[in-house]
């Protein structure tokens, strides 16, 4: 466990994966200060609560993930950590240039999580 108590804000739009991720954040020492269901109200809540660090879907409503991490990024209010079921190059490429610090193709372990969340948080 690593009792960072790092502050975290999620953006999933299927809320049991979304829960997964909060309790497997949970169990780990970080402290989830919000959730979304989709991009525009990420980047609304990471305005409003200024996480430690945003995890992002890729695909959600309204605002995709990419989208989302680009002005969340563009801001400077905290580093993403970008989750797809999709590790194709040219996501990849697009979620770097979106100024995304990590990237977890799903399904993930809560051993993936916790190096990609502290490596993009040290950048």
């Amino acid at each position: 466990m690593v009792e960072s108590g790092r502050r975290v804000l999620i953006a999933e739009d299927e809320a049991l994966i979304r829960l997964d991720l909060k309790e497997m954040l949970e169990e780990e020492g970080y402290r989830v200060v919000g959730e979304a269901a989709d991009g525009a109200q990420a980047v609304v809540l990471a305005a409003d609560l200024r996480p430690d660090l945003v995890i992002l879907d890729v695909q959600m409503p309204v605002l995709d993930g990419l989208a989302a991490a680009e002005q969340i990024a563009a801001d400077r209010i905290a580093p993403v950590v970008i989750l797809t079921a999709f590790s194709q190059r040219d996501l990849v490429e697009r979620a770097r240039l979106a100024g995304t610090m990590a990237y977890l193709v799903k399904p993930f372990q809560k051993h993936d999580l916790v190096p990609a969340i502290e490596m993009a948080v040290s950048r």
